[in-house]
């Protein structure tokens, strides 16, 4: 069952996707991203979206908890992620 703080996120994450329409990134195509249209990280590479939404691995995760780069997996992979957005990392 669902509580009432995963309802309202549940709520927010749709109208967010509603109203930005963000690109979806994904890190491999077998990654479940309930139904919406996904591109492969490593697909997204070069290009750049007014609004992109991220499904992170578990070390990229860990290291946005931490903040320690040893544990942010495939960094190459993160920093395409968080790039794809211009004027948000240089």
């Amino acid at each position: 069952m669902l509580t009432q703080r995963a309802k309202s996120r549940g709520r927010s994450g749709r109208s967010f996707l509603a109203l930005y329409r963000p690109v979806v990134l994904r890190n491999r195509k077998d990654v479940d991203t309930p139904g919406l249209p996904a591109i492969n990280i490593g697909e997204a590479k070069g290009s750049t979206y007014d609004r992109v939404l991220i499904f992170p691995t578990k070390p990229m995760l860990k290291y946005l908890k931490s903040m320690n780069p040893d544990e942010a997996g495939s960094k190459d992979r993160l920093y395409v992620a968080i790039t794809r957005r211009p004027g948000l990392a240089s």
